[in-house]
């Protein structure tokens, strides 16, 4: 899954603070901790 977060810190708060983050993921079929990966957004020509 893809989302888009104004920063890190924004998503890692949502996502610690979400006491039941755990149900959802389980519920999607995810077992165990999730991999996150974050990724920095390009500002580059033609984008908006």
């Amino acid at each position: 899954m893809i989302d888009e977060w104004p920063d890190a810190d924004t998503f890692n708060t949502f996502f610690a603070g979400a006491p039941r983050m755990g149900e959802f993921l389980s519920g999607a079929g995810i077992i165990g901790e999730p991999e996150v990966t974050i990724l920095e957004a390009l500002d580059v020509p033609g984008t908006f």
